[in-house]
């Protein structure tokens, strides 16, 4: 199944297109039970079976090896291994969804693939209280899908987990020399709100801690259906938005195009993952004034800074 243009994300739509994908958990008494998935169709490159993988030295054992994908070098991650569901070997007659998104290409070893199915983001459920710790959840969120409860894993999560140079977290805006943090300059961020719309608390906290250190002030939502009541909430003091595209209950598009129907609205910046250029026009045609892909957080406090005029 390759990727086509026409199922990719569509400009203010509040859909989107999910690949449904299983994975399979072998019981104690030999039984199965089958774990059911999904990724939007705008990360997947396309899904393949089972490539001819070399061993990658010193793997950490999720790594299953790298395979070739359009003459690009791959890492191939065994999901299951990853999520503590299976720890069996690889099988031959598994498949591959290849991902691209961050400006990287992965590969997810998979036990089936299914079909692509349109959504409603208003129909996916927020998952926050599956787990103790906001750090351990990789689940975004819920939907059921003809009876079935399909989980939407958080792929950012994963990826930065298991390649930490995609972690944002790591990212020190006291180190970054092209960022000025004199207290004049903070003084004048701090004058500005901004509005920062994230569904992965765990992206959600890295930028959060960038935007506060910068000297902005800051309300955050995890999704646009939250955030567009925090926006009319507090439309005299917002002075910006930075959001995700893919959140449940309203996406960033969706979110961008009910803000600046007005035409003095706040401005918008997308940032997101999925910034391909296509998406970057869809963005665009919705009227936001800028575009940021993950994981360029380098970027953020320099496109507010000229958005905003401080300096």
């Amino acid at each position: 199944m390759n990727k086509k243009n026409n199922i990719l994300l569509e400009s203010g739509t509040n859909e989107l297109e999910l690949a449904e994908f299983q994975l399979i958990k072998i019981n104690s008494d030999g039984s199965e039970t089958v774990n059911t998935y999904g990724i939007n169709v705008a990360k997947v490159r396309e899904v393949i079976r089972f490539p001819d993988v070399t061993d990658y030295p010193k793997s950490n054992g999720q790594v299953v090896g790298v395979f070739k994908s359009r003459e690009q070098v791959t890492p191939l991650i065994n999901l299951s291994k990853w999520l503590g569901i299976s720890d069996r070997e690889p099988q031959k007659e598994q498949f591959v969804i290849v991902t691209d998104f961050n400006s990287i290409t992965n590969g997810f070893l998979i036990d089936n693939i299914a079909r692509i199915h349109r959504v409603s983001w208003t129909n996916l459920e927020t998952v926050t209280n599956l787990t103790s710790s906001n750090a351990d959840n990789c689940v975004v969120a819920t939907v059921t899908i003809e009876d079935k409860l399909v989980f939407i894993l958080d792929f950012e999560k994963i990826i930065a987990d298991i390649n930490p140079i995609t972690d944002m977290g790591l990212y020190n805006l006291k180190l970054d020399s092209q960022v000025n943090l004199s207290e004049d300059v903070k003084v004048k961020r701090l004058k500005h709100t901004i509005l920062l719309v994230d569904d992965s608390s765990f992206i959600l906290e890295q930028l959060k801690t960038v935007i506060l250190e910068s000297g902005y002030s800051l309300i955050t939502a995890e999704n646009g259906e939250e955030a567009w009541d925090e926006y009319k909430k507090n439309i005299d003091v917002i002075s910006l938005i930075v959001t995700d595209v893919e959140m449940p209950k309203m996406d960033g598009l969706h979110l961008c195009k009910k803000i600046t129907s007005n035409p003095n609205a706040a401005p918008v910046v997308i940032f997101s993952s999925i910034m391909s250029d296509e998406n970057k026009i869809k963005a665009m045609a919705v009227g936001a004034i800028d575009t940021l892909t993950k994981p360029d957080i380098h970027r953020l406090i320099i496109t507010l800074d000229r958005l905003l005029s401080v300096n």
